[in-house]
């Protein structure tokens, strides 16, 4: 799991050009060893309307071989 510090940087980095939408993988997001809580970005406000984010149910429901998945997109793309 990316430390919170590194993905506040990561978001901070874009912030000079709102035209690029930032693509979230968070297929494994739930998958932590060490017991941390997932966030997703779509909760970060300052990212929300250009957020593309994927998840998907494979990884964590042990779907081996299963593909379901999907994504959000903001509305202007």
């Amino acid at each position: 799991m990316t430390p919170e510090a590194e993905i506040a940087a990561l978001v901070a980095g874009p912030s000079a050009h709102p035209q690029v939408a930032i693509l979230s993988d968070e297929i494994d997001g739930t998958m932590t060893d060490d017991g941390a809580a997932h966030v997703s970005r779509l909760h970060d406000p300052k990212i929300r309307d250009r957020l593309i984010d994927r998840d998907g149910a494979s990884k964590t429901d042990a779907m081996t071989g299963g593909r379901l998945g999907g994504s959000v997109w903001p509305e202007p793309f």
